[in-house]
């Protein structure tokens, strides 16, 4: 990603981003959602740098432009999934359960944009490690630890099933966040 000349004023409120990042487009600074990474600025959002490429977009870590302390995980949909009605009609449904969802093992929705391209949203950052890297890096949990990572998980996704009859569709090691404390957050 090349975002070396991209303008990385602070912007206040959605509309000034967008206007910055079209102008950034129109001067040919940054193509259409290719160099959108660190220094860029989303509606109240400002990027840090990209964790992942999952099947529909693009995952970052942000913070709010108003305070640099705090972190959140941004996905941005991909260009081409924005122009499926099926992707993008997807994207606003995850955006939608899991802004009603309280649960202590699920990531809180924080923000969302589905007025302009891109189209985003923003979750709750969880500090720690995913159960890939820490099966990556060869941690060694007890038996009894396991089952209750087995239960915690079952029952989230029972909860999402009994409230909005949702199903994960992704449940897999990296999509399990291990915190410090040995709690897990989906």
């Amino acid at each position: 990603m090349n975002n070396e000349n991209f303008d990385r004023t602070v912007v206040l409120n959605s509309e000034e981003a967008m206007a910055q990042y079209e102008a950034s487009l129109k001067s040919g600074k940054v193509k259409k959602y290719q160099d959108i990474g660190p220094g860029a600025v989303l509606g109240n959002w400002r990027i840090l740098k990209q964790l992942a490429e999952g099947g529909m977009g693009e995952i970052f870590i942000c913070h709010p432009v108003d305070d640099v302390q705090s972190r959140a995980v941004m996905k941005i949909l991909r260009a081409n999934t924005q122009r499926s009605p099926v992707g993008k009609k997807r994207f606003l449904r995850e955006y939608q359960l899991q802004k009603e969802m309280d649960h202590p093992c699920i990531a809180k929705m924080l923000d969302g944009n589905f007025d302009r391209e891109p189209e985003y949203i923003v979750i709750e950052y969880i500090e720690g490690i995913s159960l890939a890297q820490a099966v990556a890096e060869n941690y060694e949990f007890p038996l009894e630890y396991c089952l209750y990572l087995l239960e915690v998980v079952g029952l989230t996704l029972q909860y999402a099933w009994d409230n909005f009859h949702v199903l994960h569709r992704d449940i897999k090691p990296s999509n399990i966040m291990l915190k410090e404390s040995g709690e897990l957050v989906l």
